[in-house]
C-alpha cells in the first residue's frame, strides 16, 4: 500500500513543485501520509489482533504446531513496525519528488547499517532481542525519513522562493 501511494505521490508532487505550487505539493504529501498511515495502522491492528489465526496456515503440520506461540509473538512485533515502513516509503517518495533521491538512498543505507549492527549485538542476547532490534531500527528509519522529507520540503520551498524574489 505505502509503495503504491508513494509511487503515485512522486509525479503529483513533482508536477506541483515544477509549477512552484508548494501548497499543492505539501497537501499531496500530507494526504499521502494520512492515507498511508491510516491503512498501514489498520493492517497492523488486524494482524496484531488476529496473529494467532494468521499463523495457522504456516504451522498447520504436526511438527510446526509447537512453534505457533513464537510465530505469533514475532508477527505481533512485526505488525507494530508496519506503519513505520509506510513512513519510510512516503518520505522516500517526497525526497524523490524534490530531486533528493540520494538523500533517501543514504538514509536507507544508514538504516540498513543500523539494522546490521543492532542484529549483531542482539544475536548474542536472545531471539526476542533480535525481533525488537529490528523493530527499533525500523522505527528510527521511519522517523528519520519523515524528518528528512520535512526538512527537504522546507529547504526546497525556501530556496525556490529566494530565487523568485531576487
Amino acid at each position: 500500500v505505502s509503495q503504491a501511494v508513494g509511487a503515485a505521490l512522486i509525479p503529483v508532487c513533482s508536477a506541483a513543485l515544477g509549477r512552484r505550487d508548494f501548497v499543492k505539493a505539501e497537501a499531496g504529501y500530507r494526504y499521502s501520509l494520512v492515507v498511508t498511515m491510516g491503512i498501514m495502522i489498520a493492517i497492523a491492528a488486524v494482524l496484531f489482533v488476529f496473529a494467532e489465526w494468521a499463523i495457522i496456515p504456516f504451522t498447520y503440520s504436526e511438527t510446526m504446531v509447537g512453534f505457533r506461540p513464537e510465530f505469533t509473538h514475532v508477527l505481533r512485533i512485526y505488525a507494530l513496525l508496519i506503519p513505520f515502513i509506510g513512513m519510510i516509503d512516503i518520505g522516500s517518495s517526497i525526497l524523490q519528488s524534490l530531486r533528493l533521491a540520494q538523500v533517501s538512498m543514504i538514509s536507507s543505507f544508514a538504516r540498513n547499517i543500523l539494522i546490521v549492527v543492532m542484529l549483531f549485538f542482539a544475536s548474542s542476547v536472545s531471539l526476542d532481542a533480535i525481533y525488537w532490534s529490528l523493530f527499533v531500527a525500523e522505527v528510527i528509519g521511519g522517523i528519520l525519513m519523515l524528518w528528512l522529507a520535512k526538512v527537504g520540503l522546507k529547504h526546497y520551498r525556501h530556496g525556490k522562493e529566494q530565487r523568485t524574489v531576487t
